[in-house]
């Protein structure tokens, strides 16, 4: 899993966010690091309790919703979080 995590870094640093690549590499791996795997794990067992007890959907439907719900929230937080801009 870890090495899927250090592929979408370098590819996020070179290729999505490479305007804002400059610099604090290391820092924004730590906070990519950690950020991805809160809201992956996190997300994704409080949105399949929410989808499959509450919402009644079955676990295939209900496991692909949440990847695609946390998919969107790490881009999210990539964005504003971890690659954002440096205000000079």
């Amino acid at each position: 899993m870890e090495a899927a995590v250090i592929h979408n870094f370098l590819w996020h640093e070179h290729y999505t966010w490479a305007d804002r690549a400059a610099g604090k590499g290391f820092e924004r791996f730590v906070r990519f690091n950690l950020t991805t795997g809160a809201l992956s794990i996190a997300g994704n067992l409080a949105l399949m309790k929410l989808f499959m007890d509450i919402a009644g959907l079955p676990y295939l439907v209900a496991n692909g919703t949440a990847i695609a719900v946390c998919s969107i929230a790490n881009f999210l937080v990539s964005d504003r979080f971890v690659f954002r801009r440096e205000i000079a």
